[in-house]
């Protein structure tokens, strides 16, 4: 039974903000890191520092003059400047070890 719920909170968009939710890779890691933030006052303000890394590494690809590693620096920074707990001592070291795992293995 529990498998089932978490299975179907991994596959099914069930949170009316989740719809403009943008951290996360792909479709698991993206509902993963909802959940995480769902209990989180701050999730829009984190939700706004993903966007702004994504936005960041679409415009490197396009010719931005920032490294990876700076706009992964950045992303993080974003996180740490939270005034909330949780962000900054449950989300970010969470957050900015996954985007940097992932700048690691990508690169």
């Amino acid at each position: 039974m529990k498998l089932v719920l978490i299975l179907l909170l991994l596959t099914a968009p069930v949170f009316s903000d989740f719809l403009d939710w943008q951290c996360g890779i792909g479709a698991i890691s993206g509902r993963i890191s909802y959940l995480l933030t769902i209990f989180s006052s701050a999730q829009r303000g984190i939700n706004e520092c993903c966007r702004e890394h994504d936005t960041l590494i679409d415009r490197r690809r396009n010719g931005l003059w920032l490294t990876r590693g700076q706009i992964d620096r950045r992303f993080c920074q974003c996180l740490d400047n939270h005034d909330n707990f949780f962000v900054r001592w449950f989300i970010e070291p969470i957050f900015c070890a996954a985007v940097k795992i992932h700048s690691f293995f990508s690169s």
